[in-house]
């Protein structure tokens, strides 16, 4: 997946209501952006648990299910700079 459409991907997601994180559009899209653009698979786990830190990961289940399935595909959609 590029770039692009990635970051086209979670900010649909992120500004629909529903979910419950919309009020945290900008810190969640720079976290996001740290993980997809992490050169090595320990920077991918330190910004997944900067992520996990992150308000929107304690309060809201639905973005924890959305970071957890898109963790659990990480190696299509990162390190691909190496």
């Amino acid at each position: 997946m590029c770039d692009l459409h990635r970051e086209d991907a979670w900010h649909r997601w992120i500004i629909k209501r529903k979910h419950g994180v919309s009020g945290y559009r900008v810190a969640l899209t720079k976290l996001l952006r740290q993980a997809a653009r992490a050169p090595s698979p320990l920077e991918f786990q330190a910004a997944s648990q900067e992520i996990r830190r992150h308000a929107a990961f304690r309060k809201s289940d639905e973005f924890r299910k959305y970071w957890e399935q898109w963790e659990s595909i990480k190696e299509v959609c990162t390190f691909h700079r190496i």
